[in-house]
């Protein structure tokens, strides 16, 4: 998979940024603004060892400024 910010992450959860559970994420970390597509949640960048050893998790592609690795706010999803 292809991502514009040269980081693939893996994140053990997503949630849709316009679900109850995405507004609810959002209202929890004081977000401002419009975000779309989905959090990761739990992410960490995706290396050769984490494909390797049969990644289980999502990957997705997150191009928002706000990464924490604990939230991931701005992710479309990565097939590999």
């Amino acid at each position: 998979g292809t991502c514009s910010t040269g980081t693939i992450h893996c994140c053990n959860d997503t949630v849709q940024s316009n679900s109850d559970k995405g507004r609810a994420l959002a209202g929890l970390l004081a977000l401002e603004g419009d975000y779309s597509g989905i959090f990761g949640t739990n992410c960490s960048n995706l290396n050769v060892v984490a494909i390797g050893s049969g990644h289980n998790a999502q990957t997705v592609c997150c191009e928002s400024g706000r990464q924490t690795g604990l939230v991931n706010v701005g992710c479309v999803p990565v097939t590999l």
